[in-house]
């Protein structure tokens, strides 16, 4: 009896719960507190639980998916609803509580909050691990799969391999293992999409920058190394390395598969056994949702129009190739051959377009277009991703009749346009920006009208950067990811840095100026105070990622592929490095070196951290690119700075920060005496935040204050 009053009395607090939230409070702290309650009643409602039970928890189902919630504006109470749904999505496995479109937005928001395991700590932290643990406790990404949300897993497996660092407890690497690793056994035909992500974290560098995503990756390729095999050798070729250039169990696993038996049958090189490998879907599937065998053609990447050999001897890797198309085991139907031919036109790894398949109406198409295209930005439409894809016209073939495209993710293909579905982005010469903007204050500059052209390009696409370089006599390379992601940080400054270097070559550019930084300098615990810190000087790599300062780090390994770039292209290359950079803004929009001054303007910064920063003004720093460019001897690196001040030197005039009280830390020593040598005189660190806070107040960023108005009036100290 007692057992059936306290079931009753958690029923009835369960439904009341859900009807308050059927009508959430206005407060969010009101909201959150709510959310809490009912995640904790949620957690205590066991699977298949009784009717009166489940009918206890239909309010809060409702209340949960409805749009003011499901859609709500603070991240918080995003976090939470996406807790309080995976809660409902335990109790209600293997069957999903929602329709499908309802379980799509769901995930979205779950793919979501999963990306807060980034944090240290913290409500929404917690929140993700709860989430992430439920997703792997009850198998809830196998609905995925079966919804066929192949964007979100995709999705999930790069934020998994991004995110995951050795202070998460144990319980995140080993639920991030068992999804990833459940997700690719029940993939009927694993997709590039998956594989590449996974190959990225077991390249030889990563292991000693981002060391649990490592193992992560690797703990994955070893528990599906027998459902990898057909698909990490053509993955591999792909991405255009070696199996050496990865973890040994990618290239135990390569090796395997050079040895096994399929398709073609047994053909013996250099004294193994080698056969071609399988394609790779770009659609994830289920196996237990489809029965029989597929036959399977090569369709995703540059070697569409011939099987793979792969042939391993004395623990080299080979690749071979073979002419002709790739045969099944069953030989293909005139469909598949048709398809499989027009599928071999193309070098994209996405999925080509079927005949049966609907088009959306288009603009263009079914139209004899020829060289007048050349230089046009289009996209163009995929109907099996259901999707447009971005790129540029960059050349025509009169023969064929077929223009090649270069899209903004890398692949290129020649496509007749009569018979493809697509549409104009811009009419403007390839190359050519069209008016954006951001950048209108470039347009507005004193000549530009008459002398600045402005290029779209993209660093990690050298054909981009070739048609932007070519012809120049010099090339200033300043663009660089400003992030502490190291994925996002270090590959792309890096090969960006080497693209620029190996189109500048081809162009025979006199000279680069390459624009690192003063995080390639000075982050060395090791250096002593007395030093004086000048160009001879290097960050410690490993001091770095310890810190996980990865900006320094990619900005530090990117000056060094710099200099091994323009050494071995014959390229002559110098440096400058700016420290960070004061002084009056050309843009209306803010960036990261002005914030740190225009946070103590406002008072959004209370405190200044005991810490000495350098500066430098931003003309001197477009000076001394100038410099270095045009004075034939100048060569090395050039240290741009004026000078080094205390955070309490910089926020002195607000008399608003309070200083911390242990001692205070004392400026480095620096030389800049090899710029002062090619003539540069510096601005006075004192006139340059003058000019800051002038600018600011000139693009409305600060409030300009009334002659009356003494307490906003800010004044620069002599």
């Amino acid at each position: 009896m007692a057992a059936s009053s306290s079931s009753q009395v958690f029923q009835e607090e369960l439904k009341d719960a859900g009807e308050r939230l059927l009508t959430p409070p206005a407060s969010t702290p009101e909201l959150l507190i709510l959310l809490d309650r009912v995640e904790l009643l949620l957690s205590r409602v066991e699977q298949a639980p009784s009717k009166r039970t489940y009918d206890a928890l239909l309010p809060v189902m409702k209340a949960l998916i409805a749009p003011d919630l499901l859609r709500h504006s603070e991240i918080d109470v995003k976090v939470s609803v996406a807790s309080c749904i995976n809660e409902i999505t335990r109790v209600t496995a293997p069957d999903a509580p929602y329709d499908d479109k309802q379980m799509q937005e769901i995930f979205e928001l779950s793919v979501m909050a999963l990306g807060k395991l980034s944090l240290a700590s913290g409500r929404c932290y917690t929140k993700a691990v709860s989430i992430l643990h439920n997703i792997a406790a009850v198998r809830s990404c196998l609905v995925m799969l079966d919804l066929e949300f192949d964007e979100l897993i995709v999705e999930m497996f790069q934020l998994f391999l991004n995110t995951i660092r050795s202070d998460h407890p144990q319980s995140v690497f080993s639920d991030m293992e068992m999804i990833m690793s459940l997700v690719l056994e029940e993939t009927e035909e694993i997709p590039l999409e998956l594989i590449i992500p996974l190959l990225r974290s077991v390249k030889k560098g990563n292991q000693n920058i981002s060391p649990t995503s490592w193992k992560l990756g690797e703990n994955v390729l070893n528990k599906c190394a027998d459902k990898l095999r057909p698909y990490l050798p053509p993955a591999v070729q792909f991405m255009g390395f070696n199996v050496g250039d990865f973890a040994e169990i990618v290239f135990s696993i390569c090796q395997d598969a050079s040895r096994s038996e399929h398709l073609l049958g047994k053909i013996n090189l250099l004294g193994y056994n080698a056969s071609p490998m399988p394609s790779v879907y770009c659609t994830l599937r289920r196996c237990s949702r489809y029965s029989g065998t597929s036959t399977r053609y090569l369709e995703n990447s540059s070697y569409l129009q011939w099987p793979v050999i792969w042939g391993v001897a004395a623990h080299k890797s080979f690749l071979f190739t073979l002419n002709g198309l790739p045969i099944s085991a069953t030989g293909p139907s005139s469909s598949d051959d048709s398809q499989l031919k027009k599928a071999s036109q193309t070098k994209g790894k996405r999925k080509r377009i079927p005949e049966k398949e609907e088009v959306p109406e288009m603009a263009n198409g079914m139209e004899n277009h020829g060289e007048e295209l050349v230089g046009c930005q289009i996209k163009v439409w995929w109907p099996l991703d259901r999707r447009f894809y971005e790129g540029a016209i960059s050349s025509f073939d009169p023969i064929e009749k077929k223009h090649k495209v270069l899209y903004a993710d890398g692949d290129e293909e020649m496509l007749d346009l009569s018979t493809e579905q697509w549409m104009f982005v811009s009419k403007s010469n390839f190359g050519e920006q069209v008016d954006d903007p951001k950048n209108r204050h470039l347009r507005e500059m004193e000549g530009a009208k008459e002398r600045l052209t402005l290029c779209r390009a993209d660093l990690l696409h050298l054909q981009s950067l070739r048609d932007a370089i070519n012809g120049c006599d010099g090339v200033f390379h300043t663009a660089s990811p400003v992030t502490d992601d190291p994925e996002e940080m270090v590959e792309p400054a890096v090969n960006g840095t080497k693209n620029v270097i190996a189109a500048a070559a081809e162009a025979e550019v006199r000279r680069v100026v390459f624009t690192s930084s003063i995080g390639a300098v000075t982050m060395d615990p090791n250096r002593s105070p007395d030093t004086v810190v000048d160009e001879s000087c290097w960050s410690d790599l490993e001091f770095c990622k310890n810190t996980k300062n990865w900006y320094c780090y990619g900005k530090a390994v990117a000056e060094q592929a710099a200099w091994e770039e323009a050494k071995e292209k014959g390229i002559d290359l110098v440096v400058v490095n700016p420290v960070l950079v004061m002084g009056p803004l050309l843009q209306s929009t803010l960036n990261a070196s002005i914030i740190h001054i225009l946070k103590y303007l406002n008072g959004s910064a209370k405190t200044y951290a005991n810490s000495v920063q350098a500066y430098v003004d931003v003309k001197d720093v477009a000076l001394a690119h100038i410099l270095v460019y045009e004075t034939p001897a100048a060569s090395g690196r050039y240290l741009c700075a004026e000078s080094v001040l205390h955070r309490g030197d910089v926020v002195k005039i607000l008399g608003k920060c309070k200083d911390e009280t242990k001692p205070r830390v004392k400026p480095y020593k620096f030389s800049n005496q090899k710029l002062k040598d090619l003539g540069l005189e510096f601005t006075p660190v004192k006139g340059s935040l003058y000019d800051t806070v002038k600018s600011l107040q000139e693009k409305g960023h600060l409030p300009i204050p009334s002659q009356h108005d003494e307490s906003s009036i800010i004044r620069i100290q002599s």
